[in-house]
């Protein structure tokens, strides 16, 4: 199928580019006035996968900026991969575009640079969202999952469509377009290096320092990636932290894509919240 103006949701984003430390990092904005929000996608995806959450978002009188992270889209490739080293970049490239605190949504490995900027730059982030995070890696099984993963980058669009809409039948035609032309434009060195070049990790305690109002957004337990064992710490800590654990009805964990409304209908309501909200 070719791109149709309906992939776009009804609301073509504005292309813009920032420059941090003579990196080129792409990003898609919707909205121009409102509430500040940045998306965080996962990896072989960009920021496309965010065409229906974005525009929603807009209606609701919020300025979304969603990047295309390094080595995907059209943002430049990186050397260094660990995930601190990627919330870095990216709070700078956040601060440079729009000073102040923010709204973060970040999916899998995004959901990991989110939760540890938000750790970190806790004045810099005023609610944010982990749509099914990555929390751990060993390089060691990083590397036999790579090629799966890999699956598609450098292809042409066609033959990523052909692939995407057997493999998902159920995903919208604008979410098989927009993941294909991800994957043409994606570079293996970025996979590899969140699978072996971030080194070993394990982003639990990062939930115990959480000091920002953050919603853990899940796929059906048979989908998620958090490990039990993880999810039970965290749990642990949403005792006394302002986290708030739920799960979204239907969802895999390409959640955004499989279970728009039932995401929709955890996103809306936690970040059109007042910031003062109780949990």
């Amino acid at each position: 199928m070719e791109y149709d103006e309906s992939f776009d949701a009804g609301h073509p984003p504005e292309r813009h580019v920032v420059a941090i430390d003579g990196t080129q990092l792409s990003y898609l904005q919707w909205g121009r006035v409102g509430t500040p929000m940045f998306l965080l996608h996962g990896i072989t995806s960009d920021a496309r996968v965010w065409w229906r959450v974005a525009p929603t978002f807009a209606a609701q009188g919020f300025a979304v900026r969603a990047f295309d992270l390094p080595g995907h889209g059209l943002s430049d490739v990186v050397d260094m991969h660990r995930i601190d080293w990627l919330a870095a970049l990216l709070d700078r490239a956040i601060a440079a575009i729009a000073p102040g605190a923010v709204d973060l949504i970040g999916h899998s490995w995004g959901g990991a640079i989110s939760l540890a900027l938000a750790a970190a730059r806790p004045q810099r982030v005023r609610r944010a969202t982990l749509l099914d995070p990555a929390v751990r890696m060993d390089p060691a099984h990083g590397a036999t999952v790579i090629d799966r993963y890999a699956a598609g980058i450098g292809d042409s669009l066609a033959a990523n469509q052909a692939r995407l809409r057997a493999e998902n039948p159920q995903w919208h035609a604008a979410d098989v377009y927009w993941k294909a032309l991800a994957l043409a434009n994606c570079r293996r060195s970025a996979v590899e290096g969140l699978f072996i070049g971030s080194g070993q990790w394990e982003l639990t305690p990062y939930f115990d320092a959480l000091r920002v109002s953050t919603l853990l957004l899940l796929a059906e337990p048979e989908h998620t990636v958090v490990p039990a064992d993880v999810l039970e710490q965290i749990r642990a800590a949403a005792v006394a932290r302002p986290i708030r654990i739920r799960t979204a009805a239907g969802a895999t964990h390409q959640m955004q894509r499989v279970a728009f409304d039932s995401v929709m209908a955890e996103l809306l309501p936690w970040h059109t919240a007042a910031a003062a909200d109780t949990l």
